[in-house]
């Protein structure tokens, strides 16, 4: 059985291709896709990236979101995944990081407690073509 979001006042109900700018990340010969929906004020985003050879991460990952946020401080926004070429999926969520931008942060569990860890070239894995990248986000619209 299949679901569909049902539209609400003030949406199309199509989901809206959007290009993000990215920091951190060199998208090369990556196949992105970035989808969103807006229902009202808020946003439902999703994206995925898929590494290719010439792509490469290298610094604390983040987006330019489809539409500006009405928060402009650090929240969580959803969750991520990063793909390890096929071998392990690891966790990760995504906050707000200013009006536009959006963050994608790794679980970092070697402490007592865990923590957000920035992503870098090694962190959370050393990146390869095929290593995929996927986010769902939602948040309300400025």
């Amino acid at each position: 059985m299949s679901t569909k979001l049902i539209p609400t006042t003030g949406s199309t109900g199509a989901w809206i291709d959007w290009v993000p700018t990215y920091n951190g990340f060199t998208v090369g010969n990556a196949t992105v896709t970035a989808r969103y929906l807006q229902v009202d004020k808020i946003i439902y985003a999703y994206i995925k990236i898929v590494l290719g050879s010439t792509s490469s991460v290298s610094g604390d990952f983040s987006f330019t979101l489809p539409k500006n946020s009405k928060m402009a401080y650090p929240i969580p926004m959803g969750s991520a995944s990063v793909e390890d070429t096929g071998s392990t999926m690891r966790a990760c969520f995504t906050v707000n990081s200013s009006v536009g931008v959006c963050t994608i942060r790794g679980i970092n569990t070697a402490g007592t407690y865990s923590a957000e860890a920035n992503f870098s070239s090694t962190v959370p894995q050393t990146w390869v073509s095929t290593d995929a990248i996927v986010a769902n986000i939602v948040y309300e619209a400025a």
